[in-house]
């Protein structure tokens, strides 16, 4: 078979350094920072919906919860609040009720998945803080929600 000359002689030896005409070593490239803040690295962390009236979370979104467990082990440090949210159907205190079943839910989910509960806090805001206003079944799916936000 044919020998690719860039990278060795036609005997197939490879080529020495000096005899490379242009090496760029990493070392001399300038590289963009890596490094990112805190409220980068939390914009990691995703929501986790619920379905009307549920505060079980659905298995389609268990990948959601282990990657939120994978970006706080990856951050031992950090610690979470855990907020749960609900429609504006039902009473301000059933949402309420609601939401705090649902952030217990999913902060269950991660300390399975062996996050120290120490790391974690749970509060719900019912219907108090809706993410869409608008009165449409779409909104409402938007709003039933648990956020995750590095304290």
């Amino acid at each position: 078979p044919p020998v690719d000359s860039s990278f060795g002689n036609e005997a197939g030896v490879p080529l020495k350094e000096e005899e490379i005409p242009s090496i760029v070593k990493l070392e001399d490239l300038e590289v963009p920072s890596l490094k990112m803040n805190m409220e980068e690295k939390a914009s990691a962390l995703k929501e986790v919906y619920f379905d009307l009236d549920q505060w079980t979370t659905r298995p389609i979104d268990f990948h959601i919860i282990e990657n939120n467990a994978n970006w706080l082990i990856a951050h031992p440090s950090a610690k979470v609040r855990i907020e749960g949210h609900g429609d504006n159907r039902g009473t301000n205190e059933y949402n309420l009720v609601l939401g705090e079943k649902r952030a217990n839910s999913v902060r269950n989910a991660i300390v399975t998945l062996g996050i120290d509960a120490s790391r974690l806090t749970v509060v719900s805001y019912g219907e108090e803080r809706p993410f869409c206003m608008q009165d449409s079944d779409a909104c409402f799916q938007e709003n039933r929600r648990v956020h995750l936000d590095v304290e």
